[in-house]
């Protein structure tokens, strides 16, 4: 991707939007830190007044950390991850509870229409996966990363991004539920027959097992907000 001279109409925003356009594009990673101001001021044809209101506008929106000291680093993919980062923020668990409730319902309905071979072995990788975890952080992780596998199966583009937006609300969910129940294996039986039911393309019986075991976290959880 080549830097873009800006012209002289709303430079703070032309500038702004090149900066966007590179994290979106995955030109800069969430963690990376970004050019310095210099170089981004050379490379955007711009003053670094101007550089500076643009990164701040960037930092306001979410997608930047200024890091006095250190320099300004990304923390989330897209100006959609940043909102929605904001926004979870200040949600009950109970509510991403149900968000993700909606999202891997029909993700499972679609993903037994939709899946390919290469879904299907992925998906019984992952249960193992979760299944043969040593830990407790281990097990959310890999329970967290099934439930990705599934909606991924989807090829629900639109689904896929707003699950990983809010995967790490939705860990702290999984963590939640689990360890009130104190038995993370408790619905490994579930998330088994689920993709029994993605496998043999059972639409229905796919969205009733995610009833089913999101019934059980609904049960379980504490909500701490």
């Amino acid at each position: 991707m080549e830097w873009q001279r800006t012209n002289r109409v709303s430079l703070v925003e032309q500038a702004a939007l090149q900066m966007e356009q590179r994290i979106e594009k995955g030109d800069w990673q969430v963690g990376d830190k970004i050019p310095s101001e210099p170089e981004l001021a050379e490379a955007l044809g711009v003053s670094r007044n101007t550089l500076r209101e643009a990164v701040r506008a960037l930092v306001h929106a979410g997608l930047l950390e200024a890091k006095p000291g250190d320099g300004t680093y990304v923390m989330q993919a897209s100006v959609l991850g940043a909102a929605l980062a904001k926004r979870f923020q200040t949600l009950p668990n109970e509510e991403i509870l149900t968000t993700r409730h909606m999202i891997e319902r029909e993700s499972a309905r679609l993903a037994a229409l939709h899946h390919t071979a290469e879904d299907l072995a992925k998906l019984y990788q992952l249960l193992a996966q979760r299944d043969q975890a040593a830990s407790f952080d281990a097990f959310v992780e890999a329970d967290l990363a099934f439930h990705q596998g599934v909606v991924r199966a989807s090829h629900q583009t639109l689904f896929i991004e707003l699950y990983d937006y809010i995967a790490e609300h939705t860990l702290t969910t999984i963590a939640s539920t689990s360890r009130a129940d104190r038995e993370p294996a408790s619905t490994n039986e579930l998330h088994k027959q689920l993709v029994q039911a993605i496998e043999a393309s059972d639409s229905e019986r796919t969205a009733a097992i995610v009833d089913a075991y999101i019934k059980h976290f609904h049960e379980h959880t504490h909500d701490e907000r």
